[in-house]
């Protein structure tokens, strides 16, 4: 870890009062009674209604409860606060309150769920649906289902809070900062300029910080106030895991209408994601499944219904992206197995359905500079993917899919999707991001943005230091906070990468244009504000959702142990269009970390990881296990700057489940994929 990189555990003194939450022990019900020890003098406890303004956490047009109004949702859900001089002390009061409870075993479930339940609703249309599935010849339906991911790996996480001459100062690693200032404003009820975040620098996330950075420093701040003092909460990793975010269950159906000749004529799919006790991103990640389901293929008729399920679950929305990967998997999964029954080349039927000119998104939005069909061709040449994939189909046909075939089994697997840079262009999600340049009298460089993960920024100083012509160590990052750093909007989903380099290298031009005409020091500054409905229509899905994309195709090949039934990888094949790449050794570093966790995650290899990994580690294990990976970049591309986090996660557990069903001749349409089920399918 970087030097600069504060730990919260690590930033304690004398006068410090320690928080800690108290829980609820049941998944739902009412709270009928509270029975707080008596409290030591300077102690204090925080209940739902001892808040002074908003108990609640708004992101866009949703809310979730701060602290339990009453009535209890989910397991975990955070009931009051302790806090007090001496930790142990705190931790001993908090276990000695007493909760009691109305239980309500009428338990809200994700599958066979009930209308009631649904609490978003998204469709897209195109074409003449139910008139070709009536006259169609065949149709393959299949279900795809993606179950909940935990955090593999993850840190302590908290914040402080103090407050001191009317200024509300919060402490925390957050990948939006403005929206702890907003949160932390509205339930305190202080104006938001008395509010200031200190923003500290983070490495690798899952996108935890999104939100758990604004409930943590939101309760410190409450307490700070009520106490005067400085205020610190510090949950551990293993609370972390358990209530911290998720990836949320999907069940996909799929439809695949097919005509004499065996063409796709249209697709009806259903789908629907467990968004947990608390709904929020309800309406991005609908849109976001929605886009990926309907794939990159053009097919004239489509429709495609998605709904958020409201469950007793702890809260799951946004892990990882907002689950264009799972729609995509859905859409890659099933136009091979529409090649396997048509006994063609998956490639083949692939190209069948890519324009060589004019290409566009289903939603209708047109690509440029990018050509689908040349990255598919790239990476199955690569990969020797028609002359491998020929011989495991035969292969295949002389097993008899019985456990007592002799040998390893082999099969190979292909994979094509893209991944936005951001959050769509949805009006509720326009956020305004900006950035300030400035170049002093000595030739020091100072760059300043409210988004401090540590990847980007030294993808900003090479950015800087070629367009400027000055050395990196003359550039400087500025720390501090939302008071005098420009609102640089969520950091999330690479557009750390795209966005705000692009205003990096605005801001440089700028002052290269003027450097030998003005006096120093030159300061520029520049914003970006997504387009509007002309370009993105958010209630239809129609025309260009993201600012930005990124593009990927996979191959994975593996060899399935017969004893152990252990997928075995024998080469991966990555083709990756992400704009203008600015540092080749740090992206092909990126991508082969998130391959390696994203085949870990298809083949349920959660074991390879425990709290105590750190992610500088995993790099050295993915070294160690993964010895045939095989990364190529375009790098001739003239697109915006793109990145590389969510790719993996998009097409390689979908290529490794098309190996894994030609290896064994059985249709895997789960993620991940056991050992476990792989027995169970081979037994049954």
């Amino acid at each position: 870890m970087a030097k600069d990189h504060i730990f919260l555990d690590d930033i304690t003194n004398r006068k410090m009062l320690f928080a800690s939450l108290i829980r609820s022990s049941i998944p739902k019900g009412s709270i009928s009674s509270i029975k707080i020890p008596i409290l030591p003098k300077g102690y204090y406890s925080l209940t739902g209604k001892d808040i002074p303004g908003d108990n609640s956490v708004s992101v866009f047009s949703e809310e979730m409860p701060l602290l339990c109004n009453g009535s209890v949702q989910y397991e975990g859900e955070p009931i009051l606060v302790i806090c007090g001089p001496d930790e142990d002390k705190v931790l001993k009061l908090c276990n000695n309150t007493i909760v009691e409870y109305d239980t309500d075993y009428s338990l809200l479930t994700f599958d066979n769920y009930h209308k009631y339940q649904i609490s978003g609703t998204k469709k897209f249309i195109k074409g003449s649906v139910d008139s070709k599935f009536r006259n169609s010849s065949q149709t393959v339906e299949s279900e795809y289902k993606t179950s909940m991911q935990m955090l593999p790996i993850t840190y302590p996480m908290g914040a402080i809070a103090r407050y001191k001459n009317k200024i509300l100062e919060i402490t925390t690693a957050s990948q939006w900062p403005f929206h702890i200032q907003k949160t932390v404003a509205g339930v305190c009820a202080l104006p938001v300029k008395e509010i200031q975040v200190n923003i500290e620098p983070y490495h690798h996330t899952y996108d935890e910080k999104l939100i758990l950075p604004s409930i943590y420093s939101a309760i410190v701040a409450v307490l700070a106030v009520k106490s005067g003092k400085e205020v610190k909460i510090v949950a551990q990793p293993q609370r972390i895991l358990q209530y911290s975010v998720k990836r949320p269950p999907v069940h996909i159906t799929r439809k695949s209408a097919l005509n004499n000749s065996g063409k796709i004529i249209a697709e009806d799919i259903e789908i629907s994601v467990d968004i947990g006790a608390c709904p929020l991103f309800t309406d991005e990640i609908l849109s976001q499944l929605i886009l990926g389901a309907a794939s990159i293929y053009s097919i004239t008729n489509l429709r495609i219904r998605a709904n958020a399920i409201r469950t007793s679950s702890p809260p799951m929305n946004i892990f990882k992206g907002c689950g264009i990967g799972m729609g995509t998997f859905s859409a890659e999964t099933q136009i091979s197995r529409i090649a396997a029954l048509k006994q063609i080349n998956p490639l083949t039927l692939r190209l069948e359905y890519l324009p060589e000119k004019n290409q566009k998104l289903p939603s209708g939005g047109l690509l440029k500079q990018i050509s689908q069909r040349d990255i598919l061709t790239k990476v199955a040449a690569e990969s020797d993917f028609h002359r491998k994939y020929s011989a495991y189909e035969v292969l295949k046909k002389r097993q008899t899919g019985k456990l007592e075939i002799p040998g390893n089994l082999r099969g190979i697997g292909l994979a094509m999707g893209y991944a936005g840079n951001g959050f769509s262009r949805k009006k509720d999600n326009r956020e305004a991001y900006s950035m300030k340049v400035k170049l002093d009298q000595n030739d020091k460089l100072y760059i300043s943005s409210s988004s401090n993960g540590s990847a980007p920024e030294n993808i900003w100083k090479e950015t800087a230091g070629r367009i400027l012509g000055l050395d990196i160590k003359s550039i400087e990052i500025v720390r501090g906070n939302t008071t005098i750093l420009p609102n640089s909007g969520p950091s999330f989903l690479s557009n750390d990468l795209s966005i705000m380099t692009n205003l990096v290298e605005k801001c440089c031009y700028g002052i290269k244009k003027h450097r030998f005409n003005k006096p120093l020091p030159i300061e520029e500054k520049r914003s970006f504000k997504s387009p509007g409905k002309d370009i993105w229509d958010s209630e239809k899905l129609k025309g260009m959702p993201f600012n930005t994309l990124s593009w990927g195709a996979a191959v994975v090949e593996i060899e399935l142990d017969h004893v152990l039934l252990r997928p075995v990888i024998k080469g991966i094949w990555t083709i990756f269009d992400v704009g203008r790449i600015h540092n080749t050794k740090a992206a092909r570093s990126a991508a082969e970390a998130e391959i390696f966790e994203s085949l870990a995650w298809a083949g349920g290899k959660t074991d390879l990881f425990s709290p105590a990994v750190s992610h500088t580690e995993i790099g050295v294990m993915e070294k160690t296990k993964l010895t045939n990976i095989n990364i190529e970049f375009i790098t001739d591309s003239k697109r915006t700057s793109g990145g590389i986090s969510q790719l993996p996660d998009t097409i390689i557990p979908s290529a490794f489940v098309q190996a894994l069903s030609q290896a064994t001749g059985i249709y895997f349409d789960t993620l991940p994929v056991t050992p476990e089920i792989i027995f169970q399918h081979l037994e049954g």
